[in-house]
């Protein structure tokens, strides 16, 4: 048994960045997946407007772009998020992106496993039955729609569901942004912070992660330490 079955009852992670390569969906995917969406709208935008449509994330100027275009916000955006998914999913089918080799310490881990991503659920569904079968108990991505975008991360959300799909309560979360530890916090459970060599720095002065480490393949070995939290 890890030294981790004996202090926590579940381990987490997210999936960009700390499973898979890349610490997102590229930005080409949305791109084109926005221009998919338009086709199928049969909506015309202005060139300004297009590139607000073809932004990664939900916000004002996309909002509004839609509805100068005459597009309703909501259906597309749920469309652009299925359009996104099926073209990441046929990325990921030509291994475009691929699990990091450090995961394979997670088969050292005598606990169940699961996935807790900002990234699209349908993609950490995909994930998890096509690219890195049978590893994990239970996958949570966003929901594709506005409201789903805006529980992302640091929003302990789709944390506090998966724990309640596990049955857990101690448990850990491992992640490679700050918002991965706030997020951790927030639901009641350890983080641990991956700093991969290659990932962009983070002020450590800025976060409290329960642990840091530079590879997964340090996770079976951790030496547990108990943290209370309010």
């Amino acid at each position: 048994m890890s030294d981790l079955a004996s202090a926590y009852d579940a381990v987490l992670f997210d999936m960009d960045g700390v499973l898979l390569e890349g610490r997102s969906t590229a930005s080409i995917i949305y791109e084109r997946a926005a221009n998919d969406t338009i086709r199928r709208l049969e909506a015309d935008p202005l060139p300004e407007q297009l590139a607000r449509l073809e932004q990664r994330s939900y916000g004002p100027l996309l909002e509004a772009a839609c509805r100068d275009s005459g597009i309703d916000p909501e259906r597309f955006w749920q469309l652009r998020e299925r359009c996104a998914s099926a073209r990441e999913h046929r990325w990921l089918a030509q291994g475009l992106r691929e699990p990091y080799a450090d995961t394979d310490a997670l088969f050292d881990l005598d606990v169940p496993l699961a996935v807790v991503s900002n990234n699209r659920h349908a993609t950490i569904q995909y994930v998890l039955d096509t690219v890195m079968p049978g590893m994990f108990e239970v996958g949570r991505g966003r929901d594709p729609s506005i409201a789903g975008f805006r529980r992302r991360k640091p929003d302990s959300t789709y944390l506090d569901e998966t724990l309640d799909a596990l049955g857990v309560e101690t448990a850990l979360y491992v992640g490679d942004r700050t918002t991965d530890v706030e997020a951790a916090h927030a639901a009641g459970i350890d983080s641990v912070l991956l700093t991969r060599p290659e990932a962009p720095s983070i002020d450590m002065t800025t976060v409290a992660p329960t642990y840091r480490i530079e590879s997964l393949a340090e996770l079976p070995t951790l030496s547990p330490r108990r943290v209370t939290r309010a």
